[in-house]
């Protein structure tokens, strides 16, 4: 399973993300894991749009089934539009294939 996890500044922005597990969900037709893939497509772009188009300083850690982004103090409400721009697409996965994707949000 695919867990989100999403952390707010206290009564702010979301400052925090991780993304991590597989969702062992291979097609054997495909060849690959289109939940996997579409949930690494969506995170990644958005971590991407944060740290090379905003230019957003923070903690960019990414490796096979695990992505977390801290940007900390440094939320604001453009990194907001982006990282909801993320929620809104995981969501929708999430919609399709629910026994592979859980999303939590956290206080900081």
């Amino acid at each position: 399973m695919i867990t989100v996890e999403t952390w707010r500044k206290q009564g702010g922005h979301i400052c925090r993300f991780r993304i991590s597990g597989h969702a062992d969900a291979e097609d054997s037709q495909l060849g690959y894991d289109i939940v996997c893939a579409s949930v690494s497509a969506i995170s990644l772009t958005c971590a991407f749009g944060l740290q090379d188009v905003l230019h957003v300083k923070g903690r960019y850690d990414s490796r096979s089934g695990y992505l977390l982004v801290d940007i900390g103090d440094n939320a604001d409400r453009y990194t907001e539009a982006v990282i909801q721009t993320m929620l809104a697409g995981l969501s929708k996965v999430q919609q399709q294939f629910p026994e592979r994707i859980k999303m939590k949000n956290l206080r900081r």
